[in-house]
């Protein structure tokens, strides 16, 4: 059986307790959980230096954002991953919480297919010198880091100027993150497995400024002009950033496998998540 790493957030108030739950029957059914020191359950956001090189599958209790957390730890090593939905939106997450331990049976039954998805790998770099790295599966923002103040941005794709953007920011987005900020900045939404990035705009002071949609395997580069800046993945990790910092977004040669229980209904998804009949 394959060993099977639980992951939850601990701010939920259901989650401790289903997760013993979900952790006594994968054992009792015969699955192998990996252990984080003497945790059969664990939150993402505490498990930075964990070695995932033994784990072939995941089950994540949360939301969008506790799938994002685990997806950054579990994709350098190729983790299939389960989201199980405690959250409101769930757009990640395959299976709901009363659908729970029938499918659970089937992931112990190898009932399942994945689905991979496009993830983001981005740098920062300081006069010469690369400070961070970062993953995402969604997007990485370059936004102002106070309300009241516009930033000036440039970017480039393959070395390319494209323009210099005033507003309130600039995001990358892969396919997965075309439903999320993106989304809600104007974006495209893009099927999942489009081969494509979007860099869009927010709030730009520009009549002209639109979003793009450009090659996956491009790379983009943003330079920031002005001081009180941030860098954000998947709202996740964040860093703030200096006068004339670039940052160096591309492909990354990692991807998110998710553990798909169904046939494949993209629209179908889009309206029910979206709140439509």
């Amino acid at each position: 059986m394959p060993k099977t790493a639980i992951f939850l957030n601990h701010k939920h108030p259901e989650s401790a307790n289903l997760g013993l739950q979900v952790a006594d029957h994968w054992q009792k059914e015969g699955g192998e959980l990996f252990l984080f020191g003497e945790d059969r359950v664990f939150d993402p956001a505490d498990c930075s230096y964990a070695d995932f090189s033994g784990v072939d599958l995941a089950l994540v209790l949360g939301g969008d954002g506790t799938v994002l957390a685990a997806v950054n730890h579990l994709a350098p090593f190729g983790v299939k991953i389960l989201g199980i939905n405690l959250g409101n939106l769930g757009f990640l997450c395959e299976i709901e919480k009363e659908d729970l331990f029938p499918a659970l049976d089937r992931v112990l039954a190898g009932d399942f297919w994945l689905e991979e998805r496009i993830m983001l790998h981005g740098s920062l770099r300081r006069q010469g010198e690369q400070l961070l790295t970062y993953s995402a599966l969604n997007d990485f923002i370059v936004s102002s880091s106070s309300k009241a103040r516009a930033i000036t941005l440039e970017a480039f794709c393959n070395e390319e100027f494209i323009g210099s953007y005033r507003g309130d920011g600039l995001l990358v987005a892969t396919p997965t993150g075309s439903t999320a900020y993106s989304l809600s900045s104007g974006g495209p939404i893009l099927f999942p497995d489009t081969k494509a990035l979007i860099i869009n705009p927010v709030c730009c002071h520009s009549f002209f400024s639109r979003p793009l949609v450009v090659p996956a395997a491009w790379e983009i580069k943003i330079i920031c002009r002005g001081e009180e800046a941030l860098l954000t993945a998947d709202g996740q990790q964040n860093c703030y950033l200096k006068q004339d910092d670039l940052i160096i977004i591309k492909k990354s040669p990692h991807q998110a496998r998710l553990i798909r229980l169904g046939e494949s209904r993209f629209f179908a998804t889009l309206s029910r998540k979206m709140g439509q009949p």
